[in-house]
């Protein structure tokens, strides 16, 4: 389904802090204006309102320097390395991410990792509203308004993490220094015209203002997005290799014949790591090597490979395509832990070979119920497919602990919206 700006959304934009603000340049943070089933599944096919905005606010990002990341896999966790190594060398750092695994909006406006007081949000909505075109969309408020944030607290760069596609994302207002495209998968494929070329072109156009370009995409994507971008592609190389897995499901990092500890519990992050360090490289600002250091031993991302320790330790990963269970798996792999799995996934995902691809690395498999709204039309089709259907997704982690063997590991995957919705009752 392909929706487009069609609707007036100023009358409500008071309610903008105080709700959920989903994934994507369309949310359904103002009241009943977009139904939650389509909150994956959106294209916007201009950013004139925005640019505008921006305009008439001032354009508060042009007072220093920015990062944009975009990506189907690994966007928010480069993201974060990016801006995390940037804060450990000294520099201010304004952090922009996406809603998660977290329903605090505030939350994704952060200045050196602190995050944005409410009553300043809802002051910074309301300035940007007083002077924004009609047709802007709540996320492209919250974008500008957060980007004026970092302009008062006198940041010296701005790390941005795209939403859904990137091209018409409501960061790409902004002329960044360094445009990274991490792993290019087919989500929200529908929203881009229904093919993977589109969805690469799409990646490749949000970085039309970019002074450079990095990535770790797979060749063939490489070279539609030098065709598209007419710009100088530069791949990530592999300067970091993890090394095993630890005791503690963590890995050891080699990077230039050096070795460090990370806080790390995901082989996947090995990619992101390495479009972070070529970001970095590709920057104006120094970052040592030491501070890079620092942000591998102190990584954590919510929902990504977190580890809550218990009688039974429990891997929330908010692996939530094909391509994200993969790398799951493969990290899976490594350890020699009985591993019962919790999942669930959205209609629109492909949860058939996400099942296949997980159950092959795992002992037990509980499916649970989706939390997409009316994207869990296929919930009786999941039931179908296992022993074990628990539909409240709590009481499933609670069954799988009850199943799980002294020292195995329960993982809960497949959607974070079952994250989001879990993750506050077992983290304590």
């Amino acid at each position: 389904m392909r929706l487009e700006r069609s609707l007036n959304v100023k009358s409500n934009i008071e309610l903008l802090p105080d709700l959920i603000l989903m994934d994507g340049p369309l949310n359904n943070a103002v009241g009943e204006w977009i139904d939650k089933e389509y909150r994956d599944a959106i294209y916007v096919n201009t950013l004139d309102p925005e640019i505008e905005t921006d305009e008439r606010f001032g354009q508060p990002h042009e007072s220093y320097k920015c990062i944009r990341v975009a990506g189907t896999n690994g966007k928010g966790s480069t993201t974060r390395m990016i801006a995390w190594s940037l804060q450990e060398e000294g520099y201010d750092v304004g952090l922009m991410s996406n809603v998660s695994t977290t329903k605090t909006l505030t939350d994704t406006i952060k200045y050196n990792d602190r995050k944005i007081p409410k009553a300043e949000l809802k002051n910074l909505c309301r300035e940007v509203n007083s002077v924004s075109h009609e047709d802007i969309e709540p996320y492209g408020i919250r974008t500008i308004a957060g980007l004026e944030w970092f302009r008062r607290k006198g940041i010296d760069v701005a790390v941005l993490e795209s939403g859904v596609g990137s091209r018409y994302d409501a960061t790409n207002i902004v002329s960044p220094e360094v445009y990274s495209i991490t792993n290019i998968g087919r989500d929200h494929i529908e929203s881009f015209g229904g093919d993977q070329e589109s969805i690469v072109e799409d990646f490749a156009l949000g970085g039309s203002k970019a002074d450079k370009i990095v990535t770790n995409a797979e060749e063939r994507n490489v070279n539609r997005i030098k065709e598209a971008s007419e710009k100088n592609v530069s791949v990530a190389p592999r300067r970091a290799t993890f090394q095993g897995m630890n005791k503690d499901l963590t890995y050891n990092c080699l990077i230039q014949d050096s070795m460090v500890k990370t806080s790390i519990r995901s082989s996947y992050q090995e990619e992101n790591l390495n479009t972070s360090l070529e970001a970095l490289e590709r920057c104006s600002l120094e970052v040592s090597r030491k501070s890079i250091d620092k942000m591998l031993s102190n990584f954590r991302f919510e929902g990504r490979a977190e580890l809550i320790e218990g009688d039974s330790d429990i891997l929330l990963d908010g692996a939530h395509n094909l391509d994200g269970i993969s790398a799951l798996k493969k990290t899976l792999s490594e350890t020699d832990r009985d591993v019962t799995a919790v999942f669930t996934a959205l209609e629109d995902k492909p949860w058939r070979s996400m099942i296949e691809e997980l159950s092959s690395e795992c002992d037990e498999l509980i499916l649970t119920e989706p939390q997409g709204g009316k994207r869990d039309s296929h919930k009786h089709r999941l039931k179908e497919r296992s022993e074990r259907y628990v539909s409240d997704p709590l009481k499933a982690v609670r069954t799988a602990e009850e199943y799980a063997e002294d020292d195995s590991l329960i993982v809960v995957t497949g959607s974070l919206y079952m994250i989001r919705e879990i993750r506050g009752k077992l983290v304590r």
